[in-house]
Protein backbone atom coordinates (compact mmCIF):
# COMPACT_ATOMS: atom_id res chain seq x y z
CA UNK A 1 0.00 0.00 0.00
CA UNK A 2 1.21 3.44 -0.85
CA UNK A 3 1.96 5.72 2.06
CA UNK A 4 -0.58 8.50 2.61
CA UNK A 5 1.54 10.33 5.14
CA UNK A 6 2.53 13.96 4.25
CA UNK A 7 5.99 15.36 4.82
CA UNK A 8 7.11 19.00 4.73
CA UNK A 9 9.74 19.91 2.16
CA UNK A 10 13.10 20.92 3.52
CA UNK A 11 14.00 24.62 3.62
CA UNK A 12 14.67 26.05 0.16
CA UNK A 13 12.57 23.51 -1.75
CA UNK A 14 8.99 23.30 -2.97
CA UNK A 15 6.72 20.33 -3.76
CA UNK A 16 6.93 19.03 -7.30
CA UNK A 17 3.97 19.19 -9.66
CA UNK A 18 2.82 15.66 -8.72
CA UNK A 19 3.43 16.32 -5.01
CA UNK A 20 5.57 13.20 -4.93
CA UNK A 21 8.90 14.91 -4.21
CA UNK A 22 10.53 18.21 -3.38
CA UNK A 23 12.57 20.27 -5.80
CA UNK A 24 14.67 23.43 -5.58
CA UNK A 25 13.88 26.55 -7.58
CA UNK A 26 15.50 26.82 -11.00
CA UNK A 27 18.49 29.05 -11.54
CA UNK A 28 17.50 32.72 -11.52
CA UNK A 29 14.41 32.16 -9.38
CA UNK A 30 13.84 32.68 -5.66
CA UNK A 31 11.46 30.98 -3.24
CA UNK A 32 8.41 32.97 -2.14
CA UNK A 33 6.37 30.73 0.18
CA UNK A 34 5.56 27.71 -2.02
CA UNK A 35 6.20 29.43 -5.34
CA UNK A 36 9.33 30.12 -7.37
CA UNK A 37 9.46 33.67 -8.71
CA UNK A 38 11.79 35.68 -10.91
CA UNK A 39 14.03 38.28 -9.29
CA UNK A 40 12.98 41.93 -9.73
CA UNK A 41 14.28 43.77 -12.78
CA UNK A 42 17.98 44.35 -12.66
CA UNK A 43 18.63 41.55 -10.16
CA UNK A 44 19.57 37.91 -10.29
CA UNK A 45 20.42 35.06 -7.96
CA UNK A 46 24.19 34.39 -8.01
CA UNK A 47 25.17 30.93 -9.21
CA UNK A 48 25.54 28.38 -6.45
CA UNK A 49 23.61 30.44 -3.88
CA UNK A 50 20.63 29.00 -2.06
CA UNK A 51 17.34 30.45 -3.28
CA UNK A 52 15.71 31.11 0.09
CA UNK A 53 14.03 34.46 -0.59
CA UNK A 54 14.01 37.72 -2.47
CA UNK A 55 16.84 38.98 -0.25
CA UNK A 56 19.13 36.57 -2.09
CA UNK A 57 18.63 38.52 -5.34
CA UNK A 58 21.47 40.90 -6.08
CA UNK A 59 22.05 43.59 -8.69
CA UNK A 60 23.66 42.51 -11.93
CA UNK A 61 27.07 44.05 -12.59
CA UNK A 62 25.75 46.24 -15.42
CA UNK A 63 23.58 48.15 -12.93
CA UNK A 64 26.59 48.74 -10.68
CA UNK A 65 28.52 50.17 -13.63
CA UNK A 66 25.61 52.34 -14.71
CA UNK A 67 25.13 53.67 -11.18
CA UNK A 68 28.83 54.54 -11.02
CA UNK A 69 28.64 56.32 -14.38
CA UNK A 70 25.53 58.14 -13.15
CA UNK A 71 27.52 59.60 -10.26
CA UNK A 72 30.43 60.60 -12.51
CA UNK A 73 28.23 62.28 -15.13
CA UNK A 74 26.29 64.12 -12.42
CA UNK A 75 29.56 65.49 -11.03
CA UNK A 76 30.65 66.54 -14.52
CA UNK A 77 27.29 68.23 -15.04
CA UNK A 78 27.74 70.27 -11.86
CA UNK A 79 31.31 71.14 -12.88
CA UNK A 80 30.15 72.63 -16.17
CA UNK A 81 27.07 74.27 -14.61
CA UNK A 82 29.46 75.91 -12.15
CA UNK A 83 31.33 77.37 -15.10
CA UNK A 84 28.15 78.65 -16.70
CA UNK A 85 26.39 80.18 -13.69
CA UNK A 86 29.21 80.93 -11.21
CA UNK A 87 31.75 82.40 -13.63
CA UNK A 88 32.65 85.69 -11.92
CA UNK A 89 36.28 86.45 -12.72
CA UNK A 90 38.32 89.04 -10.77
CA UNK A 91 39.43 92.03 -12.81
CA UNK A 92 43.16 92.70 -12.79
CA UNK A 93 43.14 95.94 -14.78
CA UNK A 94 40.87 98.15 -16.89
CA UNK A 95 42.48 100.77 -19.13
CA UNK A 96 42.32 102.38 -22.56
CA UNK A 97 44.41 100.56 -25.12
CA UNK A 98 44.64 101.53 -28.80
CA UNK A 99 41.27 103.26 -28.72
CA UNK A 100 39.55 100.37 -26.89
CA UNK A 101 38.59 99.92 -23.27
CA UNK A 102 40.47 96.75 -22.34
CA UNK A 103 39.57 94.51 -19.41
CA UNK A 104 42.34 92.21 -18.19
CA UNK A 105 41.36 89.41 -15.82
CA UNK A 106 43.61 87.71 -13.25
CA UNK A 107 42.84 84.30 -14.79
CA UNK A 108 41.66 83.14 -18.19
CA UNK A 109 38.18 84.41 -19.04
CA UNK A 110 37.58 81.24 -21.16
CA UNK A 111 35.94 83.22 -23.97
CA UNK A 112 36.43 81.41 -27.29
CA UNK A 113 38.68 83.03 -29.87
CA UNK A 114 35.91 82.55 -32.42
CA UNK A 115 32.72 82.39 -30.30
CA UNK A 116 29.55 80.80 -31.64
CA UNK A 117 27.55 83.95 -30.92
CA UNK A 118 27.78 87.44 -29.44
CA UNK A 119 29.76 87.75 -26.21
CA UNK A 120 28.00 89.79 -23.55
CA UNK A 121 29.64 90.56 -20.23
CA UNK A 122 28.74 92.45 -17.08
CA UNK A 123 31.02 94.26 -14.65
CA UNK A 124 30.56 95.05 -10.98
CA UNK A 125 32.65 96.42 -8.15
CA UNK A 126 34.91 98.51 -10.43
CA UNK A 127 34.07 101.79 -8.70
CA UNK A 128 32.91 103.42 -11.97
CA UNK A 129 29.21 104.13 -12.45
CA UNK A 130 29.64 103.94 -16.23
CA UNK A 131 30.78 100.30 -15.92
CA UNK A 132 29.18 98.73 -12.87
CA UNK A 133 26.07 96.53 -13.31
CA UNK A 134 25.87 97.29 -17.04
CA UNK A 135 25.97 94.87 -19.96
CA UNK A 136 28.56 95.22 -22.73
CA UNK A 137 29.54 93.32 -25.79
CA UNK A 138 33.06 91.96 -25.70
CA UNK A 139 35.68 91.18 -28.31
CA UNK A 140 38.46 88.63 -27.82
CA UNK A 141 41.94 90.14 -27.51
CA UNK A 142 43.88 87.47 -25.61
CA UNK A 143 43.22 84.63 -23.16
CA UNK A 144 42.98 87.14 -20.31
CA UNK A 145 41.96 90.38 -22.07
CA UNK A 146 38.69 91.50 -23.65
CA UNK A 147 37.77 94.70 -25.44
CA UNK A 148 34.48 96.25 -24.30
CA UNK A 149 31.96 97.34 -26.94
CA UNK A 150 28.68 99.19 -26.67
CA UNK A 151 25.86 96.70 -26.17
CA UNK A 152 23.54 98.44 -28.65
CA UNK A 153 25.81 99.71 -31.42
CA UNK A 154 28.78 97.37 -31.09
CA UNK A 155 31.19 100.33 -31.24
CA UNK A 156 34.34 100.39 -29.14
CA UNK A 157 34.01 101.88 -25.67
CA UNK A 158 36.37 104.84 -25.25
CA UNK A 159 35.38 105.80 -21.72
CA UNK A 160 38.47 106.37 -19.59
CA UNK A 161 38.12 104.17 -16.53
CA UNK A 162 41.43 103.12 -15.04
CA UNK A 163 40.90 100.67 -12.21
CA UNK A 164 42.33 97.45 -10.79
CA UNK A 165 39.33 96.00 -9.02
CA UNK A 166 35.96 94.49 -9.72
CA UNK A 167 34.55 91.31 -11.27
CA UNK A 168 33.72 90.25 -14.81
CA UNK A 169 30.85 87.87 -15.56
CA UNK A 170 29.90 86.30 -18.88
CA UNK A 171 26.13 86.78 -19.14
CA UNK A 172 23.97 83.64 -19.37
CA UNK A 173 22.98 82.12 -21.81
CA UNK A 174 25.86 83.56 -23.87
CA UNK A 175 28.26 81.73 -21.57
CA UNK A 176 26.97 78.45 -23.07
CA UNK A 177 28.15 79.19 -26.62
CA UNK A 178 30.87 81.80 -26.03
CA UNK A 179 33.01 80.14 -23.36
CA UNK A 180 34.85 76.84 -23.32
CA UNK A 181 38.20 75.39 -24.30
CA UNK A 182 39.74 76.51 -27.59
CA UNK A 183 36.97 75.91 -30.18
CA UNK A 184 34.75 73.70 -28.01
CA UNK A 185 31.90 75.63 -26.28
CA UNK A 186 30.68 74.71 -22.83
CA UNK A 187 27.15 74.21 -24.15
CA UNK A 188 28.21 71.22 -26.26
CA UNK A 189 29.80 69.55 -23.24
CA UNK A 190 26.64 70.13 -21.23
CA UNK A 191 24.52 68.70 -24.06
CA UNK A 192 26.62 65.52 -24.26
CA UNK A 193 26.48 65.04 -20.51
CA UNK A 194 22.69 65.48 -20.44
CA UNK A 195 22.35 62.87 -23.23
CA UNK A 196 24.55 60.45 -21.26
CA UNK A 197 22.49 60.95 -18.09
CA UNK A 198 19.23 60.45 -19.99
CA UNK A 199 20.61 57.22 -21.51
CA UNK A 200 21.72 55.96 -18.09
CA UNK A 201 18.29 56.73 -16.62
CA UNK A 202 16.65 54.73 -19.42
CA UNK A 203 18.97 51.76 -18.96
CA UNK A 204 18.71 51.79 -15.17
CA UNK A 205 14.94 52.05 -15.32
CA UNK A 206 14.91 48.96 -17.55
CA UNK A 207 17.20 47.02 -15.22
CA UNK A 208 16.10 48.16 -11.78
CA UNK A 209 15.05 51.76 -11.09
CA UNK A 210 14.30 51.12 -7.39
CA UNK A 211 17.97 50.58 -6.62
CA UNK A 212 18.99 53.47 -8.83
CA UNK A 213 17.05 55.93 -6.66
CA UNK A 214 19.53 55.47 -3.80
CA UNK A 215 22.44 56.13 -6.14
CA UNK A 216 20.69 59.13 -7.62
CA UNK A 217 20.18 60.69 -4.20
CA UNK A 218 23.79 59.95 -3.25
CA UNK A 219 25.13 61.43 -6.48
CA UNK A 220 22.98 64.56 -6.02
CA UNK A 221 24.35 65.07 -2.49
CA UNK A 222 27.94 64.53 -3.68
CA UNK A 223 27.39 66.86 -6.63
CA UNK A 224 25.95 69.66 -4.46
CA UNK A 225 28.78 69.28 -1.96
CA UNK A 226 31.36 69.35 -4.77
CA UNK A 227 29.72 72.42 -6.32
CA UNK A 228 29.73 74.26 -2.99
CA UNK A 229 33.35 73.33 -2.30
CA UNK A 230 34.44 74.32 -5.82
CA UNK A 231 32.65 77.65 -5.63
CA UNK A 232 33.97 78.52 -2.15
CA UNK A 233 37.55 77.51 -3.02
CA UNK A 234 37.35 79.52 -6.25
CA UNK A 235 36.16 82.58 -4.34
CA UNK A 236 39.00 82.26 -1.85
CA UNK A 237 41.53 81.75 -4.64
CA UNK A 238 40.22 84.71 -6.60
CA UNK A 239 40.36 86.93 -3.52
CA UNK A 240 43.92 86.01 -2.61
CA UNK A 241 45.61 85.34 -5.97
CA UNK A 242 45.04 88.73 -7.65
CA UNK A 243 46.69 90.73 -4.82
CA UNK A 244 50.25 90.05 -5.97
CA UNK A 245 49.26 90.50 -9.61
CA UNK A 246 47.60 93.82 -8.86
CA UNK A 247 50.67 95.05 -7.03
CA UNK A 248 52.83 94.17 -10.02
CA UNK A 249 50.37 95.85 -12.40
CA UNK A 250 50.27 98.96 -10.20
CA UNK A 251 54.08 99.18 -10.15
CA UNK A 252 54.13 98.90 -13.95
CA UNK A 253 51.62 101.75 -14.22
CA UNK A 254 53.76 103.91 -11.91
CA UNK A 255 56.86 103.20 -13.99
CA UNK A 256 55.03 104.16 -17.18
CA UNK A 257 53.64 107.33 -15.62
CA UNK A 258 56.98 108.28 -14.03
CA UNK A 259 59.78 106.98 -16.28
Amino acid sequence: LASTQCYACEVGKIPSADRASCTACETGLYLDGFECKKCPRGKEVPAGKANFGVQECSLVWQVHVQNFLLVITTLLLVFFLNRVFFNSIPVLDIHLESGHLAVTTSVSHRVLRNPWGPVRVRLRGTGHQSLDCKTFRAAYKSVSTLYLLDNETGQAMVTRADTSMGELRIVFPYSLVCTGEKYWPTGLSLGLIVVCIATLFYEINDRGWIWAQDWLIASAIIALAAAGFTHSSKVRRFQILPIAQRRSCFRSKLQLANP
